[in-house]
């Protein structure tokens, strides 16, 4: 399943890689878990988050690229009933859970404004992603560790501060759909992310 999504990943970027102009993005990420991901598993958003992002100019108002990403979910829930699907064990107490996603794409996007000036933007990742779900109660204990494909729309906007510097700000839609049956499908949640965008020439 990985290579599945791997090859097509990395090779449009490498189509690419004799663009002459191209740019890095490092942000930080904030996450707000939504449909079932929020629903049936866990609710609090995530203040743990860090992207990278590498784009190529092949037009005027159009770059191609790729990004990577890792966010991490945290929640506890008290005084929870577990109990198993085959129901030969249940466990009361304070419940802990975790995800921490990994999320690799590659990226198109389009530019409404100009260089060097305020330039928003809309854009599409797609590629794979790698989760790690984690519940605790007590002694017991679930885990679950899927590859899943990955989809992320998104729009921002870059405001230059300085000399081959710009401040960006973005939204961005993840959603990583899991092929596999398990207690939460998809992981979905919004993003949103704010760092800085070195132009390399």
């Amino acid at each position: 399943m990985k290579k599945i999504f791997l090859v097509p990943l990395f090779a449009m970027v490498s189509f690419f890689v004799t663009a002459q102009e191209y740019s890095w993005r490092l942000t930080y990420d904030v996450s707000i878990p939504v449909g079932e991901l929020r629903s049936d598993y866990i609710e609090a958003m995530s203040w743990r988050g860090i992207g990278i992002d590498n784009r190529w100019m092949i037009q005027d108002k159009l770059s191609v690229g790729f990004a990577a990403s890792w966010h991490a979910f945290y929640e506890k829930k008290d005084n929870t009933l577990e109990t198993t699907e085959s129901g030969d064990f249940s466990a009361y107490g304070n419940q802990f859970r975790y995800l921490n996603t990994w999320i690799m794409q590659a990226n198109i996007h389009y530019y409404l404004g100009q260089e060097g000036s305020i330039n928003p933007w809309v854009g599409l990742g797609i590629g794979t992603a790698y989760s790690v779900q984690r519940m605790e109660l007590g002694f017991y204990a679930y885990s679950y560790k899927p590859w899943s494909f990955s989809l992320a729309p998104q729009i921002g906007v870059d405001v230059p501060i300085g000399m081959n510097t710009d401040f960006t700000i973005a939204a961005r839609y993840n959603m990583l759909m899991n092929a596999e049956d398990n207690a939460t499908s998809d992981f979905n949640y919004v993003g949103i992310n704010v760092g800085f965008k070195f132009y390399v020439f």
